[in-house]
């Protein structure tokens, strides 16, 4: 595949001005979305959820706080109910029987032989939006991050660092830091390290299945829970995760369907994978991300799910290449995000 870098200019602000530019930009996904209000009914059931993740996450991630708070002054939200939107742990404590959890997630798929790509399918809602964005703050990395909802799905920074990864439903989730607040957090990054540390804050309500790259090539796997976790680094070859624990999977807290169409998708990306053999590109791996049919990684025509967007991340020559929609039909454009590495 050729790629062409298309041009992405972004300026920068102080945090609050950047989260009232956040706000305009996805004042549909924050006001509107299916899924933000019902994290908002849910937020009135759960008022000590909520002042345990309020309290704690105006403490700790500070970017963020300030961010959500521009972004509550420009969609004119009380800031409760945007922090709200942000507190996917939510959904998950209402639902008392696992077995009505829908089948949504993402697939990430990482492949070091020679250079290092991870690739993402993100699976949303059906009809979910997502927004590619650009956001700059006086000194910090620039972010370039794809929204879906009204929180970051995946993203990297001009510091050359890249945060993909999945959800994975714990069975010790509790009230604390929302991790999407610790997401966006740890997008401000200028380290791997630093990255990490954010990520586990030992205050998290729950994780991610976060992966992390930078420009070197280094890449790690950090499985996790509200109060465990599994780093996994990958030297060479090629690593595959979905919507279930694979390292910590006493942590399980999914079941029926959508635990075994996890385990599907894990199985059909791997077997494809394997079948690469050692002469691929670029072109290859999107070819695996449109897969349909028994664990295909492009979802869509589904009771509950549609895959809204795809990315691949080249680390090491600072290039994210972005498919908005069904893998199957979208046009892919390769966008720079960082000037280190290799040209």
């Amino acid at each position: 595949m050729e790629i062409q870098i298309k041009k992405f200019s972004g300026e920068f602000r102080c945090v609050n001005k950047l989260g009232k530019l956040l706000g305009e930009k996805i004042r549909d996904q924050i006001t509107d979305a299916d899924t933000s209000k019902e994290r908002i009914r849910l937020a009135k059931a759960y008022p000590d959820w909520m002042r345990t993740g309020m309290k704690l996450a105006e403490e700790h991630p500070p970017l963020t706080h300030a961010l959500r708070c521009g972004i509550a002054d420009s969609v004119n939200l009380p800031y409760s109910e945007v922090f709200a939107g942000w507190y996917e742990e939510l959904t998950y404590i209402d639902t008392v029987d696992k077995e009505r959890l829908k089948d949504t997630g993402c697939t990430d798929l990482v492949i070091k032989q020679g250079e290092l790509i991870i690739a993402h399918t993100n699976d949303e809602a059906i009809d979910s939006e997502s927004e590619l964005m650009k956001l700059g703050a006086a000194g910090f990395p620039e972010i370039t991050a794809v929204f879906s909802g009204a929180s970051p799905s995946v993203a990297c920074n001009s510091a050359g660092l890249v945060f993909s990864g999945n959800q994975i439903d714990a069975n010790d989730t509790r009230p604390g830091i929302p991790r999407s607040v610790l997401y966006m957090e740890a997008c401000f990054s200028n380290t791997l390290d630093e990255a990490r540390r954010i990520l586990l804050n030992p205050h998290r309500a729950s994780s991610f299945n976060n992966i992390l790259a930078d420009y070197n090539g280094n890449v790690v796997n950090i499985e996790a829970s509200a109060k465990a976790s599994a780093e996994v680094p990958l030297d060479d070859g090629a690593l595959v995760h979905t919507n279930h624990f694979i390292w910590l999977s006493d942590r399980e807290g999914r079941v029926g369907k959508p635990l075994t169409g996890s385990k599907k998708r894990l199985s059909r990306a791997e077997e494809e994978i394997e079948e690469l053999g050692e002469d691929f590109d670029v072109e290859d791996v999107i070819k695996i991300m449109k897969t349909h049919g028994k664990g295909g990684l492009c979802r869509h025509n589904d009771i509950e799910t549609d895959t809204c967007f795809s990315t691949l991340f080249l680390p090491e020559r600072g290039i994210m290449i972005y498919g908005k929609g069904f893998p199957c039909s979208a046009t892919y454009r390769a966008y720079r995000f960082s000037k280190k590495g290799r040209p």
